[in-house]
C-alpha cells in the first residue's frame, strides 16, 4: 500500500490513466454480460445481441490498441523546464536530447557511493535524492528535487563525489559521461553551462 502511495504521489498522470483504462474496460465487460443476460432473458433476438455484443468487442479491441500510458517526462518538456538547456543552440539540445536514459528508483536505494567510479550528470524529473558528503571532516547533507542536477563533477573526475539515495520514488534523467563528453568537446556553450553547475 505504501509502495502504490509512492506510485501514486510521484506518477499522479499514470495512475489516472491505469485507472481510466480498468474503469473503461469494466464497463464493456459489463455491458457484454447484460447483453448476454438480455439475449438468454429473450429481450433481445439473437441477430441484434450478436450485432451489439461485436459492437462491444470492437471498442474491447480499440481500447487495447490505444496507448493508456502517457511519459513521465519527454526529454523534450524537460528542456523546457530547464533555464540552462534552453539557452543552448537547437543543434546542441537536440544533440543532449538524444543521450538521456531514463532511470526509476525505489525509496531508500543507492542510487551512487562516494568515492566509487561514477561518470553521469543526473536531472530529477520527478521525487527527491538525498545526497551525503564529506567535506573538512563534517557530513554535509542536502536533498534535491525535480528540476535539480545531480553529479555535474563526476563528468571531470570519474568518481562520485557524494553518496546519493532515493528518498521517495524517483524519475531520473541521465546524460551518461561516455556520450556526453564528445559533446562538450565540440559544444562550447554546454560545456560553460555544465561548468557553472560544478
Amino acid at each position: 500500500l505504501c509502495y502504490i502511495a509512492s506510485l501514486r504521489e510521484a506518477f499522479p498522470e499514470i495512475i489516472h490513466s491505469l485507472e481510466t483504462y480498468s474503469a473503461c474496460r469494466l464497463l464493456l465487460y459489463r455491458e457484454r454480460a447484460v447483453i448476454s443476460q438480455q439475449l438468454k432473458q429473450a429481450v433481445l433476438d439473437k441477430p441484434e445481441a450478436e450485432r451489439m455484443i461485436m459492437a462491444v468487442e470492437k471498442r474491447m479491441a480499440a481500447l487495447n490498441k490505444a496507448p493508456n500510458i502517457e511519459n513521465s517526462a519527454s526529454g523534450e518538456q524537460l528542456m523546457k523546464q530547464l533555464a540552462w538547456l534552453q539557452e543552448l543552440p537547437k543543434s546542441t539540445q537536440e544533440k543532449v536530447n538524444s543521450i538521456m536514459q531514463h532511470s526509476i528508483y525505489n525509496p531508500n536505494e543507492e542510487i551512487a557511493k562516494a568515492g566509487k567510479a561514477f561518470s553521469a550528470l543526473g536531472i530529477i524529473t520527478r521525487g527527491t535524492v538525498e545526497l551525503v558528503r564529506e567535506q573538512d571532516g563534517k557530513t554535509i547533507t542536502s536533498v534535491l528535487g525535480a528540476g535539480e542536477t545531480l553529479s555535474a563533477v563526476s563528468l571531470l573526475s570519474g568518481f562520485s563525489a557524494e553518496s546519493i539515495t532515493a528518498t521517495s520514488l524517483v524519475d531520473i534523467i541521465w546524460l551518461p559521461g561516455e556520450k556526453i563528453k564528445p559533446i562538450l568537446a565540440s559544444e562550447p556553450e554546454l560545456s560553460q553551462a555544465i561548468g557553472k553547475m560544478m
